[in-house]
């Protein structure tokens, strides 16, 4: 399209579209603002800069008063005011794009504290699920110390009382015991087996008639394997299990100690 054609088409679009008409005359009025201002202000800056020169070298200044001077202070103050609008609207609008920013910001912080608030309350409930789950004895010291004893005597474990309390807590940890039963019921191999432990621990220590279950079985299946030794070694977890599928509870120590 060549210039003669573009701007036959723009005047045409000036004299028949309102949105074109609008834009262009927004563009125009932008444009003169812009040159007002900047003639004016450079007008001043120049009628300063030769007053000074006249009153540096004591020269009258001529038409000090005339229209023209007075013209343009008058202009100059519109082109100054004009100027420090646009100062504070570009300032104001700096402002609230801080202000949004920093509002965007605090509800993204609130959002990744109340994100964490949830995390932070998962662990917390898992945590307590995981206390809650953890078997628990009402027995005293001296009760304990009587069981401690038994077993000592009988034979059935080696190692130090204040182990043993720690371990009856069932909460985790490595304690220097080790289980040498090999009574057990139905043990004709004559090695060292898990049942008395068990029938020990869920109805003397724990008095539980039920087996644990789930999280519970779990957490007492674990502190044995990772707190006790067994003739010496310690059992996988696996094995721990298996014997306590299999465990059916016969025989008790309720009797004898």
């Amino acid at each position: 399209m060549t210039d003669k054609k573009f701007k036959e088409q723009l005047l045409t679009l000036l004299k028949t579209d309102e949105e074109v008409c609008s834009l262009v005359s927004d563009i125009a009025m932008q444009e003169i603002e812009n040159r007002f201002v900047d003639i004016f202000i450079e007008r001043a800056r120049a009628k300063y800069e030769a007053e000074c020169d006249a009153n540096f070298h004591k020269i009258p200044i001529e038409n000090e008063n005339s229209i023209q001077n007075r013209l343009d202070d008058y202009f100059y103050y519109l082109a100054r005011e004009i100027e420090e609008n646009r100062i504070l609207r570009f300032q104001t609008e700096m402002n609230e794009e801080l202000a949004l920013e920093h509002q965007n910001k605090l509800i993204e912080i609130e959002q990744e504290y109340q994100e964490m608030r949830v995390v932070q309350q998962k662990e917390r409930d898992k945590q307590d699920a995981y206390l809650n789950a953890i078997p628990k004895h009402k027995l005293n010291e001296n009760r304990l110390k009587e069981i401690y004893d038994y077993l000592i005597i009988n034979k059935m474990l080696e190692g130090s009382f204040n182990h043993f309390w720690n371990f009856c807590d069932m909460y985790g940890g490595k304690f220097n015991l080790n289980w040498i039963d090999t009574k057990g019921y139905n043990n004709k191999s004559k090695r060292v087996c898990y049942p008395l432990l068990f029938d020990l621990m869920h109805n003397i220590v724990f008095n539980e008639k039920r087996t644990f279950t789930e999280g519970r079985r779990k957490i007492f299946l674990t502190s044995i394997m990772e707190g006790m030794k067994f003739d010496g070694e310690y059992v996988s977890y696996s094995r721990l299990n298996t014997a306590y599928s299999t465990w059916i509870n016969k025989y008790s120590l309720t009797d004898k100690i």
